[in-house]
């Protein structure tokens, strides 16, 4: 438990030194609030452990890694998106290992993705190239599958017998919060510049990874 309040702490600092530009605490809070959570969620996962759990830690590491590029310089973006993009991967890899049963809801569930991805990447493809980023637009769209397809699988375990009610909502609504987070950072750094915008988008990421984190232990049993 105590990893865990390191964790929060570490990530309400990080809230805190984005809107008065302290730099230097957001160098060490930003990672830290990352690394005591996979820690705790690392120990607390031990006792059940699953395949389940165990991408569900590359995906958290793999996002560690993430944050750490975006705080370097804009070169080291791409190497960011990668990270994070390796880390979606390990979630979709963890969140499909029971068997896929259609069900006519996951229709419903993949067009409000696709209603809320589309007109996002549009709108970041038209401000790449009007700001002479071309070679992000491919990286960008691939980014934006796959994370859409992250969401798509957290959501279906909503459906799925093998897992709990509450374990599905929690995964999706982490998900979710993810899928926001991301978009509001890459619209304030692409399109359009946002009240608050650094601030607004680690929020929801932070939770978001809660969200998962408790989402799968309460999964595995062990919470």
């Amino acid at each position: 438990m105590a990893l865990l309040i390191l964790s929060f702490a570490c990530a309400l600092l990080h809230w805190y030194s984005r809107p008065t530009n302290q730099q230097k605490i957001e160098y060490f809070a930003k990672p830290a609030t990352m690394v005591f959570l996979i820690l705790w969620f690392t120990i607390q996962s031990l006792p059940g452990g699953s395949w389940l759990s165990l991408f569900i830690t590359l995906g958290l590491i793999f996002c560690l890694a993430g944050d750490i590029f975006l705080m370097l310089p804009s070169k080291w973006f791409l190497a960011g998106l990668i990270a994070f993009l390796l880390g979606h991967i390990a979630y979709i890899c963890g969140l499909n290992l029971d068997r896929f049963d259609f069900h006519w809801q996951y229709l419903l569930i993949a067009a409000a993705i696709l209603a809320a991805a589309i007109p996002i990447f549009l709108h970041l493809r038209k401000a790449l190239i009007a700001k002479m980023n071309e070679r992000l637009v491919l990286p960008v769209m691939i980014y934006v599958i796959v994370i859409s397809i992250m969401v798509f699988s957290a959501s279906t375990t909503l459906l799925k017998p093998e897992w709990s009610s509450q374990a599905g909502l929690m995964i999706t609504i982490g998900a979710t919060l993810f899928f926001i987070s991301d978009a509001l950072l890459a619209w304030n750094r692409f399109v359009k510049p946002l009240p608050q915008g650094r601030l607004i988008s680690i929020v929801p990421y932070h939770l978001a990874q809660y969200f998962i984190a408790f989402g799968v232990l309460y999964q595995i049993g062990v919470l």
